[in-house]
């Protein structure tokens, strides 16, 4: 009776942290929480570190495999409220399913294989998996989101980094070929009264329409390519996440080992020694 509670209640909280989890994050990826830095950072993270920790607790409190495959599916279905058809949807999908359950045997080995307990190493087992599923869904995520796809229809060059670069190249240029023309001058022939008018040596009008010839060469040479852009900062992100997730893994196995051990001193989970037959050739 005790199990089943502890199931349920584990099932529920899953659920609700899963569903809270992928909503965050997509508020987040597609500009709906704004500047809001609770809905755009921190919303997500503490939503997966809990549902990370609760992921581990089921990996290593749980026996049946039939009931760890369940919490899996838990973990991954709100994330399909915001799945859209297509070719990169469907290999993204598959390819989550793939880590998620496909690191169960070898979490479910060595809960089997082991003659004594070592809670670290099933929670590695089980989580490196399931991480990387949530990583790949969450790029996905950022793939359909208005931004990544907008990313596709024009090429511009950030304003910023074109008059960072062309500014001082123009002027480089220019000031050379000044210096040139001018350096057969008598600069003593001039009157000591004559003072020479510093003009811009570009006018912003002409930055502008350098500009605007740049980005529209880099649409004509990058036609073939924009409809790649969106998948390629998929993949970008899927890396960033990647890092994410190994930075905050050790955070979710320290509060698993902590919570684990606290329900052990308060008796809710117990472990027990079971005599175990091992199987001998003789002679």
């Amino acid at each position: 009776m005790k199990k089943n509670i502890v199931r349920l209640v584990l099932a529920i909280l899953v659920l609700i942290f899963s569903f809270l989890a992928w909503c965050f994050l997509n508020y987040s990826l597609t500009g709906q929480a704004g500047d809001n830095w609770l809905l755009l950072f921190l919303g997500p993270v503490a939503s997966f570190i809990i549902l990370g920790v609760l992921t581990g607790l089921v990996f290593l409190l749980e026996e049946k495999k039939s009931i760890i495959f369940i919490f899996c599916a838990l973990t991954l279905l709100p994330s399909f409220l915001f799945f859209r058809a297509g070719l990169v949807g469907t290999v993204g999908v598959l390819l989550a399913l793939l880590f998620s359950f496909g690191a169960l045997p070898g979490l479910i080995r060595e809960k089997d294989l082991r003659l004594k307990i070592l809670p670290i190493e099933i929670i590695k087992k089980g989580l490196a998996g399931i991480l990387s599923a949530w990583v790949i869904l969450a790029a996905l995520l950022f793939y359909w989101a208005p931004y990544a796809q907008s990313l596709g229809q024009e090429i511009a060059v950030p304003r910023p980094v074109f008059n960072a670069v062309m500014k001082p190249l123009i002027s480089f240029f220019v000031s050379g070929s000044y210096s040139i023309q001018t350096n057969s001058f008598d600069k003593n022939a001039l009157p000591n009264s004559f003072s020479p008018i510093k003009e811009p040596i570009i006018q912003d009008s002409q930055l502008d329409e350098i500009y605007g010839l740049t980005n529209k060469q880099l649409n004509v040479f990058g036609a073939a390519y924009k409809k790649f852009i969106p998948l390629g900062a998929a993949v970008s992100v899927f890396f960033t996440f990647k890092i994410l997730s190994f930075l905050l893994f050790g955070f979710i196995i320290l509060f698993i080992w902590l919570i684990f051990h606290l329900l052990l001193l308060f008796k809710v989970v117990r472990i027990n020694r079971i005599p175990a037959e091992k199987e001998i050739i003789e002679i």
